[in-house]
């Protein structure tokens, strides 16, 4: 939340450096992410009145103005064709410095002097976007009550500093000026200054209740909802110090009416909206849930279909705001709105939360909506606008408050034991030390024995809910950084991880050596990025109150993510890509499993990736882990037909690796080569077998090639492994080396050729010996799988 420290400053008094107060701040909780100093470089620029303004002699486009500042009337030539007299401006007279840093000199224009020169909101070095669009262009035109000669550096507060803070999700009391002065005015022991507004009934020239009707169908929804229609207002540009106070706390001004209601919501945390009146369909407003397929159109000019979820704030005949997020074109405000309905109410913030992700609208208002509002504020935020309307603004409030609400909550009581501040932070506080900080920050104090005391918990603290926070409270108030440290006292046990996390660490380790990146990505995924994926929604978890729509479901496979960091990767020129992760999937029933997934793009160890380049990491992976898998056909939604294998090992699937189909990689903006694996970590983990070490033997080796005719659709895998079962102590080893088809092979048949490494570990082999059992496997083959010697 952006604070300018100038409206900070007019309750509370702070007089310390930036370094200090952002060490300050942060030992009590209050997180701020950036201090901005604007220091513009304008400066010598005053107010001025155009008081007389005649066509310059020798130019047809010129115009020679006298403008008052004054303690000088100056002569100035302008080409500037929306000024008048009467008008006022700001005026850089000889010697002034504008926002860019231009210096300001007498000029001579077609003959006639020139003193000075009237200013655009550029040349002020105002941020044009926040201004309404008539003043973007052309010299700036300023509100008709401005002082003549005026600093127009301090009227729009150029040299203000702005202390962007981070408001925690359960603090929504700090998203309002005065509740970060509450704050301070404690932090510093400074005195608040906020005013104290007297919630009596204003003058009545008519009853509200006459003007407006008001019905809420669920208090649940809407606890509260207070309307007041004001009448004979004037739609303006806002004065500049309303204008200016906005656009320094991010806020783009638009009228009078908006921008005083956006002023009272950062002042008072209490958003409010004025619809027009006269606009408002047989004077009544309904909050309701919307109808199924009903429509609005956003005051962005966006048209949004509604469902029964979302709550609606309605006229007689159609919904004319999305309540609490942003109201509707229809009723708008314009410079034709002669009278308003001020709504302040409070809404369910779950309620406001998931519609506002639903819609995919976010507001300030929807903001501090979502995080909790105090049921109290509404009628304060109200009577704040009045107040302003009438005291700063100019305009007389004729009609009382028309308030629908249910019964109002009772305050909540805490019973607190003083002993607990010892026991769990560590620091020892006398009674009246805690009393004096809780009663600061509003907490009311009842003493009930000498440890017990019963807290009445400000209507404005939703945090605060139990014991264990009024002692984060102390912890607070007292300063983070005062807790002292101390070690731990009582046993500490060796930690070491378990069977699973060390293999996982092992993979890991194996995977990096081969030279492929770890990356770590989110578990949750769009809808989007589902159906890009070919991916059907039936067996995937949706989550009931995602934080976006890029988090609407739980991920069954991390395939989505990976493709996603390929192609950003692609985007940023960075080609050769070897990438895998460990991570959770989930799925129906919500079953999670713990997969290792790799993706390859470009090239891998100076050579182009293919699909074997990805097939030899994961049988060297599976060699390392002491695992032979066997690679066999797969048909699959998303991977090329004849680049694609299933894992297997002892007839249970362990995932599946291959080329990704065209048309799923192009769905992500990819146009390389991409090879992916997913492999089920934990079933491969069960598979595994220990490796067993023995005595290398000091007895030569002896080699022998065979060459098989087998069918094609036997896996090599299979051959070895019989080969491997021959119970013979002399057998060590059996690899498969080359693999043939056509020429002299019969079609449906294939040749394999093995290496087989016989060797004893206590004598020298004979010829006959491994002749022999050669033999003996051969046979073995032909009986068992029909494998014949090729010729």
């Amino acid at each position: 939340m952006r604070v300018p420290l100038s409206w900070l400053k007019e309750y509370v008094e702070i007089d310390l450096a930036d370094e200090k107060l952002v060490e300050l701040f942060n030992g009590f909780g209050l997180s701020i992410d950036e201090i901005i100093k604007l220091n513009s470089k304008a400066s010598g620029i005053a107010a001025g009145e155009i008081i007389n303004l005649q066509a310059h002699p020798n130019a047809d486009r010129l115009r020679i103005a006298q403008v008052n500042i004054g303690k000088e009337i100056l002569p100035i030539i302008t080409a500037a064709s929306n000024v008048k007299i009467g008008d006022k401006i700001p005026l850089a007279k000889e010697g002034a410095i504008l926002a860019d840093g231009t210096l300001m000199k007498k000029a001579n224009l077609r003959g006639i002097d020139s003193l000075g020169m009237m200013c655009s909101a550029r040349e002020l070095g105002l941020n044009i976007k926040d201004l309404p669009q008539e003043e973007r262009e052309g010299v700036m035109l300023l509100p008709s009550d401005t002082h003549i000669g005026e600093d127009i550096a301090k009227l729009f507060l150029l040299n203000d500093t702005i202390l962007n803070f981070e408001i925690f999700a359960n603090r929504s009391d700090c998203l309002s000026i005065f509740g970060i002065a509450k704050e301070v005015s404690v932090i510093l022991n400074q005195e608040l200054k906020i005013p104290k507004m007297k919630l009596e009934a204003l003058k009545s020239v008519h009853e509200s209740d006459e003007l407006i009707k008001v019905e809420i169908e669920n208090f649940e929804d809407c606890p509260c909802y207070i309307a007041r229609v004001i009448k004979n207002i004037e739609i303006k540009p806002s004065p500049l110090w309303l204008r200016a106070r906005l656009i320094n706390a991010g806020i783009r001004s638009v009228n009078n009416l908006v921008d005083l209601t956006n002023y009272v919501m950062i002042e008072t945390g209490q958003p409010l909206h004025v619809f027009d009146y006269d606009k408002i369909a047989d004077k009544k407003i309904i909050v309701r849930k919307a109808k199924e397929g009903e429509e609005i159109l956003a005051i962005t000019g966006e048209s949004h279909k509604l469902d029964s979820g979302v709550l609606v704030i309605a006229d007689a005949k159609t919904p004319i705001a999305i309540a609490g997020i942003m109201g509707g074109k229809d009723t708008e405000i314009s410079l034709k709105t002669k009278n308003i309905l001020l709504e302040s109410a409070l809404f369910n913030s779950s309620l406001i939360r998931r519609n506002s992700l639903k819609l995919g609208i976010r507001s300030e208002s929807s903001r501090r909506f979502e995080k909790g509002l105090n049921y109290w504020s509404v009628e304060r935020g109200s009577f704040r606008f009045v107040e302003l309307l009438e005291n700063k603004i100019g305009f007389e409030v004729i009609g009382e408050k028309i308030q629908v609400s249910s019964i109002p909550p009772k305050p909540l009581r805490i019973n607190f034991r003083i002993s607990q501040i010892d026991r769990i932070l560590g620091i020892k506080l006398k009674p009246e030390e805690v009393e004096n900080k809780l009663q600061k920050m509003g907490f009311e104090m009842k003493r009930e024995s000498e440890d017990n005391y019963l807290v009445k918990v400000p209507s404005s603290r939703g945090d605060i809910k139990e014991e264990i926070d009024l002692i984060e409270e102390i912890a607070r108030l007292n300063n983070y950084e005062s807790i002292p440290f101390s070690l731990p006292k009582g046993k500490t046990l060796l930690g070491k991880n378990n069977p699973l996390a060390s293999f996982e660490n092992k993979t890991k380790e194996i995977l990096a050596r081969l030279g492929l990146s770890e990356v770590i990505s989110y578990s949750l995924t769009s809808k989007e990025n589902l159906e890009k994926f070919n991916l059907g929604f039936d067996h995937l978890i949706k989550v009931l109150n995602p934080l976006s729509l890029e988090q609407e479901f739980l991920r069954n496979s991390p395939i989505i993510q990976l493709l996603q960091i390929i192609s950003y990767n692609l985007n940023l020129n960075n080609i050769d890509i070897s990438i895998f992760e460990i991570s959770k999937i989930y799925q129906k029933f919500f079953q999670e499993s713990k997969v290792l997934t790799l993706a390859l793009s470009g090239n891998f160890q100076g050579n182009l990736t293919d699909f074997y380049t990805l097939k030899g990491i994961l049988e060297v992976l599976f060699r390392e882990l002491n695992l032979k898998a066997e690679f066999s056909k797969i048909n699959s939604l998303f991977l090329h037909p004849g680049q694609s294998a299933e894992i297997k090992k002892e007839n249970e699937v362990l995932g599946f690796c291959g080329k990704v189909l065209p048309k799923i990689k192009e769905n992500f903006g990819i146009f390389e080569d991409i090879f992916i694996a997913e492999i089920d970590l934990k079933l491969l983990f069960k598979l595994i077998k220990p490796k067993v070490f023995s005595l290398i033997s000091k007895y030569p080796a002896v080699m022998r090639d065979i060459a098989l005719v087998v069918p094609q659709e036997l896996p090599s895998l299979r051959v070895e492994e019989l080969i491997l079962s021959e119970d013979s102590f002399i057998l060590k080893e059996a690899r498969c080396f080359d693999q043939y088809f056509g020429g002299q092979i019969p079609e449906g048949y294939k040749s394999l050729a093995f290496s087989l490494i016989y060797q004893a570990d206590d004598h020298t082999l004979r010829e006959e010996e491994v002749d022999l059992l050669n033999s003996k496997i051969l046979v073995k083959l032909k009986e068992k799988l029909g494998a014949v010697l090729r010729q």
